[in-house]
C-alpha cells in the first residue's frame, strides 16, 4: 500500500493539483511556497535550532490548530521547542505566527526523501498528528527514523469512511505504525480496537475541552470594564 501511494496515487494527486494550479490562483499560492519548506526548514535549524527537545505537530486547518494549542502551552512550559506543519492554506496563513510555536510552515510534497531532510534538520524527539489527517511518508519516515509518532483527538465516529473496506486497507498500516493513538472517548476507542485491531489506542479525551476550560480562566482574569462602572 506504501508503494502504490508513494510511486502512482500520490503523483497522480499532484499532477492533478498542479493543473488545477494553472487555473486557480488559491491552489497555485498554496501550492509553489511547499517546493521551499525542506531549505527553508534547513535554514531555520541552522540559526535556531539549539540542545532543547523538539516536537513536530501537523495541523490540517485552523480549527484543529485551535485544539492544540493547550498542548503548545504545555510543551512550551517545558522549554520544548515546536514546529507546525500545516496542510491547508487557510490555517498557514491566518497564524504564522505564534507566541508557543518556533516556525510554522506548509506541510511539504510527502515524499519520504524530503521528511529524511527535514526530520535530519530538525531532530524532533517525537512527532503528534492532530485529529485524523495522517501523511503516509510523513508517518512512513518517521519510524524509519525510529521517531516515535502519536495521533491526539483521534476520532472514529459512526459515520467515518474509514469503516469502509478500501479505506481501512489504506489506514490499517499507518494506525499500526503509530506509537499509540489518543482517542477523544471510550466509544471511539471501541471503534479503533474493532475496526483497526493491533493498534496501541489509549482514551485521554479531546484537548479542545482544555482549550476552552483554558479560556475561561483567562477570560476571568481580565477586567474588560473600568471597576468604577
Amino acid at each position: 500500500m506504501r508503494l502504490f501511494y508513494s510511486f502512482i496515487l500520490y503523483p497522480l494527486f499532484l499532477i492533478l493539483v498542479h493543473i488545477a494550479a494553472i487555473f486557480n490562483k488559491k491552489v497555485r499560492r498554496a501550492l509553489l511556497p511547499r517546493y521551499k519548506v525542506a531549505s527553508n526548514v534547513k535554514n531555520w535549524a541552522e540559526l535556531h535550532r539549539n540542545k532543547e527537545p523538539l516536537v513536530l505537530i501537523h495541523t490540517s486547518s485552523m480549527g484543529e490548530f485551535e485544539h492544540v494549542k493547550f498542548l503548545l502551552r504545555k510543551l512550551k512550559e517545558q522549554d520544548v521547542q515546536i514546529v507546525v506543519t500545516f496542510f491547508s492554506p487557510s490555517g498557514y496563513e491566518h497564524v504564522k505566527e505564534h507566541p508557543d510555536v518556533d516556525l510554522i510552515i506548509y506541510t511539504p510534497f510527502d515524499f519520504q526523501f524530503i521528511w529524511k531532510k527535514i526530520y535530519k534538520a530538525l531532530r524532533p524527539s517525537f512527532v503528534v498528528f492532530a485529529k485524523h489527517e495522517t501523511w503516509p511518508n510523513y508517518l512512513y519516515t518517521a519510524k524509519r527514523l525510529h521517531i516515535p509518532v502519536f495521533i491526539i483527538n483521534a476520532a472514529l465516529p459512526s459515520e467515518s469512511s474509514r469503516f469502509e473496506p478500501l479505506i481501512r486497507l489504506l489506514y490499517r498500516p499507518l494506525y499500526r505504525s503509530m506509537t499509540t493513538i489518543y482517542a477523544v472517548s471510550e466509544k471511539h476507542l471501541q471503534n479503533f480496537n474493532k475496526y483497526y485491531p493491533g493498534c496501541h489506542v489509549e482514551f485521554v479525551g479531546d484537548s479542545k475541552f482544555d482549550q476552552v476550560l483554558n479560556r475561561k480562566k483567562t477570560s476571568a482574569q481580565k477586567e474588560y470594564l473600568p471597576q468604577r462602572w
